[in-house]
């Protein structure tokens, strides 16, 4: 749930040992603590945009995934609430994408939408 604070935290020191400037660290930090979009974060550099951008194309290039954590880290037995479910993350994915991102992957999300909409699973 919060795994963008952790990472952050992991980098910074990861890379602090590996002797990078620390300018770049906060740079990489920001991105990683930016990347999920929400309220308090939103992306402002174009870096982590970027990066937001690529959490969020990931996050539809993978249904099989969302299907998945639907069904059992969410634990909805039921497919109509699982199916709701993966809607409402790809809809908040495709959101948080810059136009170029989405240019990208639209068809991939349109297909993806159809089939979740026309209860093929």
């Amino acid at each position: 749930e919060n795994h963008h604070y952790s990472s952050g935290d992991i980098m910074e020191k990861d890379l602090t040992i590996l002797g990078c400037e620390s300018n770049l660290i906060r740079k990489i930090k920001e991105c990683i603590l930016r990347h999920r979009g929400s309220k308090n974060l939103t992306p402002i550099t174009l870096e982590e945009k970027v990066v937001a951008s690529a959490d969020a194309m990931s996050t539809i290039a993978n249904l099989s995934l969302l299907w998945y954590a639907s069904k059992f880290k969410h634990n909805l037995d039921n497919d109509f609430d699982a199916r709701n479910k993966v809607i409402e993350k790809l809809e908040k994915a495709f959101d948080k994408l810059m136009p170029e991102a989405r240019d990208l992957i639209e068809n991939i999300y349109k297909v993806e939408m159809t089939f979740l909409e026309d209860g093929h699973i």
